[in-house]
């Protein structure tokens, strides 16, 4: 889903549109989507606000491969 890439306003309204649909699906479809509402919308702990990445500067792929370097040169010393 492309909801971390919304601007944070715009998640719940996106989201509740995706629920509609997938009401209409039911199943499998359905019980992923109450597990999102649940944990990821409406939750406790993580919010929109949280998880939402948009207008965030991205992590380069140079970033995590100095990262795994860094990491490596500390394990093989």
């Amino acid at each position: 889903m492309p909801l971390p890439y919304l601007p944070v306003e715009q998640i719940e309204p996106a989201f509740n549109r995706l629920m509609e649909v997938a009401e209409g699906v039911g199943g499998p479809v359905l019980r992923v989507c109450e597990y999102i509402s649940r944990t990821w919308i409406h939750g406790s702990v993580w919010r929109p606000l949280n998880w939402c990445v948009f207008k965030r500067r991205c992590a380069r792929t140079t970033t995590w491969k100095v990262t795994i370097i860094q990491l490596a040169l500390l394990i093989y010393k």
